[in-house]
């Protein structure tokens, strides 16, 4: 904005791309890193929108009345907007807002009474009764701006949540705005073409992750220091292991949980079961006591009181064995019952414990993999091989 001012003020009347492009480089020049910021691009993509398709958006309907036509000019502008930060939206925060253009009905023109009346208060805030007064009026129209932004989010379908992009399907969508753009101010018809092949291909892969997805088995042991979390994943379904502390958690729940959980296409509200819940039948998982059958594997969870039958005269034969909680080194005891290919530690292990684990499992010629070192554990059964990021 003060780049255009500037060209306006000194009588050039670029185009005003050309005034955004050299704010962009002025604030990159400053300041490379901007260019990674989520505000910087949400910032930069909106404006481009505005000028770039407000007015084509606008002119496509004509209404006569003069007061309605205000109103559609202000959608117009929520349209444009929305339209070039949608992908920037859906890639970094997986969500639609449903209601941006009744927002900005609102908004936009707010938002600009409440910018003078804050011009004016810095400009008269040397005149005490009017200062206050004008800051009164700020004050309520903020406090007006904050009501009218959470009555909308509390209307229903606000929000649509879970849409997962990645890299490739969000450069698609960039490409599909910018040729979208081109149609739009260069009435190149032509462009279609290129416009229909591309959301072809971003069809495509939207079909074959959600393909795969369906038809995969996987097991998650994430990585939460003082928490443990085993999740059970067949196609779009999942099942937790965990305790309902963990989940009570929302900062856990939020930031370490749900972004895997919208990548893989599944609720991000799962039911779950204790660890120390003694049996569990379902189409894709059985449990009995200590012992896990999931996905054509069989592990076991090394419990409080190590879950050890010591009258058993042979030791089972596992894939895994998960060892939780605050619990000192047991190795010695645990082979006694199980014949385990590998010991996994998760978060919740105490660092002080680990060392032992590890030196134990050393001696025993016994692979261990330490979440916490070597980060979540991951085995899908569609591959059929242990993926270790």
């Amino acid at each position: 904005i003060s780049f255009v001012l500037i060209g306006q003020l000194t009588n050039r009347k670029g185009f005003a791309v050309n005034s955004i492009a050299a704010s962009a480089f002025f604030l990159l020049f400053i300041r490379p890193e901007n260019l990674l910021e989520i505000g910087f691009q949400l910032s930069y993509a909106a404006v481009l929108g505005i000028i770039l398709l407000q007015r084509p958006i606008a002119s496509a309907v004509y209404i006569k009345n003069k007061y309605l036509s205000k109103v559609w000019d202000v959608t117009a502008v929520a349209l444009a907007a929305q339209l070039a930060t949608t992908p920037f939206v859906l890639y970094y925060f997986h969500q639609f807002p449903t209601y941006f253009w009744l927002s900005n009905l609102f908004l936009v023109p707010l938002s600009f009474i409440i910018i003078v009346c804050g011009m004016g208060l810095l400009l008269l805030s040397f005149l005490p009764l009017v200062a206050g007064f004008l800051g009164k009026i700020l004050s309520a129209l903020i406090y007006l701006m904050n009501w009218i932004i959470r009555w909308i989010e509390g209307l229903p379908g606000s929000v649509i949540q879970g849409l997962y992009v990645n890299a490739a399907e969000f450069a698609l969508l960039l490409a599909i705005v910018m040729i979208l753009v081109m149609i739009v101010t260069t009435k190149k018809l032509r462009l279609s073409f290129l416009l229909l092949s591309l959301g072809i291909l971003l069809f495509a892969s939207f079909a074959w992750r959600c393909y795969e997805q369906t038809n995969s088995t996987k097991l998650v042991i994430y990585d939460l220091k003082k928490h443990s979390v085993v999740d059970f994943i067949h196609g779009r379904e999942h099942i937790l292991m965990t305790d309902s502390i963990t989940l009570a958690d929302d900062f856990v729940k939020g930031f370490h949980l749900e972004g895997h959980w919208v990548e893989s296409g599944l609720n991000t509200n799962p039911e779950y079961f204790e660890p120390h819940t003694e049996s569990l039948s379902m189409d894709y998982l059985r449990k009995r006591e200590n012992l896990i059958s999931f996905g054509g594997k069989l592990f076991a969870i090394w419990q409080d009181d190590g879950g050890c039958d010591d009258s058993l005269s042979y030791r089972i034969q596992i894939e895994w064995m998960l060892v939780s909680g605050r619990k000192s080194e047991q190795l010695e005891k645990l082979l006694n019952c199980y014949d385990p290919a590998l010991l996994i530690l998760d978060g919740s292990v105490p660092r002080y414990h680990v060392k032992a684990w590890k030196e134990a499992a050393l001696e025993a010629g016994i692979e261990l993999y330490h979440t916490s070192e070597e980060g979540a554990f991951v085995y899908e059964r569609q591959r059929d091989f242990l993926n270790r990021p």
